[in-house]
């Protein structure tokens, strides 16, 4: 089985940099879709993750998952 020694890494900053940008969204700084888009990012992130250790049913929900937050991002961008 592969797995890939780097993607823990880059899931820990995707999720740092969506926390750090939904803090600054709270208060006016960074837009809020900006922090929806970073949130959906690492969803994909973790679908990478599923699909490399073979648990295609946590592949499937976190895709949807990142699919989601995708549309919900356009959505508020739109808005």
């Amino acid at each position: 089985m592969y797995t890939n020694n780097r993607l823990p890494y880059i899931q820990f900053l995707i999720g740092a940099l969506a926390i750090i940008t939904f803090i600054l969204a709270t208060f006016n700084i960074c837009p809020f879709s900006l922090s929806v888009f970073s949130i959906s990012l690492l969803n994909f992130t973790f679908a990478l993750s599923a699909f490399y250790e073979q648990q295609y049913a946590n592949f499937v929900l976190s895709l949807g998952m990142g699919i989601a937050f995708s549309i919900t991002g356009l959505i508020i961008m739109a808005t």
